[in-house]
């Protein structure tokens, strides 16, 4: 069925386009987007980024055997196109340098990590998926629900919905809407347009339980303060430079602190070498240093070896 329906795929896929997957846990919301990206890769040659796990080719007979995969399916490896990235940086990186994109995001890695406040998150989610769509790429998201963050971005993209429904152990449907175009201050409801019924199984090898990653390596408002300074044309030769400055940045400012933590903790011990962690996080929070445990622990094995 997904594959008659290039028409539609034509216009959900062009640049700056938002195309929202969404349903309960288990109800086929990946397989599904697979479909998208099989057709975006090999019938409108796009480059596809993605941060869904797949399994290498070679593994799929052990992945059948461990009922990973289902069997009986003829699966293949995956094109050269659909390409996995992890990190903000990686996808950036491509972006910059190919042409008709496709970026697909599982919204709930967004949100997995605890590095970050949500509000943050949110925040520089909005700010990827608009930058996204300047990059000369659609974006896919897949969402749990509608009361997630998409929602509060689909009011200024142009976008569709999909909602994928699952009638039974072998069956699924899908519900396909778009948002108004027209702009007004009340939230507006997605408009139904069609349903698409038998939904194949993809011949991706997806990993539907691994868990999926998706970083924020770097602050993505700063680099697109610093990217803002070039025209479109000197961005593209830019953009790497600029990422590899913010990593290493990041990277030394990590170290650093690292160094003080540790420094704090000995520099405690230095007066009080009897103290047990517990005292020693007590101390160290005091002086305004947190997540002092695994550094304690570090100083610990290290002065024990140091003592054989």
């Amino acid at each position: 069925m997904v594959e008659k329906k290039r028409g539609f795929f034509a216009s959900a896929l062009a640049t700056g386009m938002l195309l929202t997957i969404w349903g309960k846990m288990r109800s086929g919301k990946t397989n599904f987007v697979c479909h998208i990206m099989e057709i975006a890769a090999e019938e409108k040659e796009m480059n596809v980024y993605t941060n869904i796990p797949f399994f290498r080719f070679e593994q799929k007979e052990e992945a059948i055997e461990k009922g990973f995969l289902l069997p009986g399916i003829e699966y293949r490896e995956l094109p050269p196109e659909i390409r996995t990235t992890r990190r903000v940086s990686e996808l950036l990186r491509g972006l910059f340098v190919t042409s008709k994109n496709l970026t697909v995001l599982d919204e709930g890695a967004l949100f997995a990590a605890a590095s970050m406040g949500t509000s943050t998150k949110v925040r520089w989610l909005k700010a990827l998926i608009f930058t996204i769509g300047k990059l000369d790429s659609a974006v896919v998201i897949i969402a749990q629900d509608k009361g997630s963050v998409v929602p509060s971005i689909r009011s200024t993209l142009v976008s569709y919905e999909i909602k994928i429904i699952k009638s039974s152990d072998s069956s699924r449907r899908a519900e396909i809407s778009i948002m108004p175009q027209e702009l007004t201050d009340e939230e507006q409801e997605p408009i139904h347009i069609d349903t698409w019924f038998n939904l194949k199984p993809t011949t991706l090898t997806f990993d539907s339980r691994a868990v999926t990653k998706f970083e924020f390596d770097i602050d993505i408002e700063e680099f697109f303060n610093r990217i803002s300074e070039f025209n479109s044309l000197d961005a593209i030769a830019e953009a790497p430079r600029i990422l590899d400055e913010m990593l290493s940045e990041k990277n030394g400012g990590s170290k650093k602190k690292e160094k003080a933590i540790k420094e704090t903790i000995l520099d405690i011990l230095a007066e009080d070498n009897d103290l047990n962690d517990k005292e020693i996080q007590i101390k160290a929070h005091e002086l305004g240093v947190k997540s002092t445990r695994s550094h304690i622990g570090q100083i610990r094995r290290e002065r024990k070896v140091q003592a054989e």
